[in-house]
Formats: structure tokens, sequence, C-alpha cells
């Protein structure tokens, strides 16, 4: 069973800068996983109200626990992505 799988990739925010680290990271993991792994979709980032959320939460813990947090990886935002995208395509 040697069936390739159809992968969708959704990069969770959107890079202008083409050499920044993330937007390098993400070229990377397409270029693995399209080799490796199936056929990839690339997704654009979806707005979604939960990142407001995860920026206030951010910024709630720079200020009482001097700590970043980064809420755009956090699996909250996954999961909404998830369940969106699901919807999307069934």
């Amino acid at each position: 069973m040697n069936r390739r799988l159809k992968i969708g990739f959704l990069p969770s925010l959107t890079l202008v800068d083409k050499l920044s680290s993330w937007n390098i990271t993400n070229g990377y993991m397409a270029q693995v996983l399209e080799k490796y792994c199936g056929d990839l979709t690339y997704i654009e980032p979806i707005d979604i109200p939960e990142l407001l959320l995860g920026k206030v939460f951010n910024k709630a813990t720079q200020l009482l626990l001097k700590k970043n947090f980064m809420y755009y990886h956090s699996f909250f935002i996954a999961k909404k992505y998830a369940k969106l995208l699901t919807k999307e395509t069934v």
C-alpha cells in the first residue's frame, strides 16, 4: 500500500519577509512533507476571533509574568483551524 496522502499545509502566520526564520522553516517542512509523505495543498492563513483572544492573553502574560506566549502555535488555535477546515472540506 504505497498510496500518497493528501495533506493540507496551513501556516499560522502570513510572512512578508521571505528570509525570515519562520518562512524558511515552513518552506522546509513543506518540502519534506511533499517529498516523503504525500501531495501538499497550500492553504492561506484564516483570520479567526481566537487569535485576538490569544493576543490579549499574550499581552497579559507579558505584563504579569514577563513571559511571551506564542498563541499562534497553541493547541487551542490548532483545534479551531482543524474544526474550520474539516467543515470546509467535507
